[in-house]
Parts: C-alpha cells; sequence; structure tokens
C-alpha cells in the first residue's frame, strides 16, 4: 500500500467507517475485501478539470453548445469516470451545471468523485474592479466552492495578460474577505514579471503555461 507519504506498507488492514478511512493497521482475520496481490494508494486529486467538456457522437467538442440535459448528463457521467479513474476530488472550473452535479454526488443520489466548483470562471470581461467583487460575492452566495480568476488570453493567443491589475486584485481581495479560495488559470508569457505578479496574488495556479522557474 502506498500511504501518501513517500512510503510503502504491507500485509496492513484498511477499516473503513462510512465514508471515511478510519484506521490502516496490521490486522487479523477475514476482510470484506481481499486486495492481496493489488497495489492500494490514496485517492489522487485533480486541481483543474472541466466536467463539462466532451464530445459528441462525431467526436466534435461541443460542450457549452448541447441541449442542458445533454450537458448535464455529461458531466454526471465525468464525474463517474474520473472517480473509476482513481480520483476522488476534483476541481472543476467551472460551469454552473457543475453545482446541481456536486450536490447531487453529495447527496448519495449519484455516484462520482468529490467536486469543488467555481460555477464560472472570472476573467476581463466580467466587468469593472467594483463589478467584479459584486461578481464574486454573488457567485460564493451561489454555492461556488472556489473563484476561478482567468487572467490571461489563452494559449493559442499568445498568453498575454488580459485582465487589468486592478481587476485581479479586485477578484482575489473579494474572495480572501469572503473566505473563499482562487483558483488561478494563467497561460502567460510574462516570465519572471508574471510570477511575481502571481505569487503576491496568492492564487493557486491550476494551469500554467510557458512558465518558468521564476514562478516556482
Amino acid at each position: 500500500m502506498l500511504d501518501g507519504k513517500g512510503g510503502t506498507l504491507r500485509n496492513q488492514r484498511i477499516t473503513i467507517e462510512g465514508s471515511r478511512i478510519s484506521s490502516v493497521a496490521a490486522g487479523q482475520g477475514a476482510a470484506s475485501y481481499d486486495l492481496r496481490g493489488l497495489t492500494v494508494m490514496p485517492g489522487w486529486i485533480d486541481t483543474h478539470v472541466h466536467l463539462n467538456w466532451h464530445f459528441d457522437a462525431d467526436h466534435k467538442y461541443v460542450a457549452g453548445r448541447d441541449k442542458p440535459e445533454g450537458g448535464a448528463l455529461y458531466t454526471a457521467e465525468n464525474a463517474w469516470l474520473t472517480l473509476q479513474g482513481g480520483f476522488t476530488t476534483v476541481q472543476s472550473v467551472g460551469a454552473a451545471i457543475d453545482g446541481t452535479v456536486r450536490d447531487r454526488i453529495n447527496a448519495g443520489s449519484l455516484p462520482g468523485a468529490r467536486v469543488l466548483t467555481s460555477l464560472r470562471q472570472i476573467n476581463e470581461r466580467s466587468g469593472t474592479a467594483a463589478e467584479i467583487r459584486e461578481l464574486v460575492r454573488r457567485t460564493k452566495a451561489e454555492g461556488a466552492d472556489v473563484i476561478k480568476i482567468f487572467a490571461t488570453t489563452g494559449m493559442g493567443a499568445g498568453g498575454a495578460q488580459s485582465m487589468s491589475d486592478e481587476q485581479i486584485q479586485a477578484g482575489v481581495r473579494r474572495g480572501q474577505d469572503r473566505g473563499i479560495a482562487g483558483a488561478g488559470a494563467c497561460d502567460w508569457r510574462g516570465g519572471r514579471e508574471g510570477g511575481q505578479f502571481w505569487r503576491a496574488a496568492r492564487l493557486s495556479n491550476t494551469a500554467a503555461t510557458w512558465t518558468t522557474p521564476h514562478w516556482i
């Protein structure tokens, strides 16, 4: 058994009470599930997914352009497939349907990984600094677990900073005031300056492309 801390344990009994592991220790007697010959490891965590993204029957990307009922089913399916792949927690950033699927999983009505969601993303089109502060407040009130700040253009557009410093700080600081974590998506070619700014904003950068050692 891989213990998640760099160690390996053998001949152990895992006791589960409810939905939690209550103990891992040597044990005697028959087990409910015999895992001898297999490898057991802690559930994986994926900090950046989009559960509603999917392809149609013609292998075309259609997320956001399909019927709501179809999008909901694909999101639920992806949550289940993600769990089957060994990921027990994901941060989906983010679509409104994530919240509905998250709540049904939490209620035990759907199988799937534990979902943390931003419900939406905040970018340069989300308004002024004041409007972004209000949007963060509303997003939190609607049930978001995390606030997503998308501060740059995408990979195909060059990765330049697209949100102003004022917009980014407004979103981050309002989120901190509301006690909600911030997650950043950044495809930034900004080198040392970009990394220094991101660290100053104290965001959890969940998607970083073209980064340099100065970011770490």
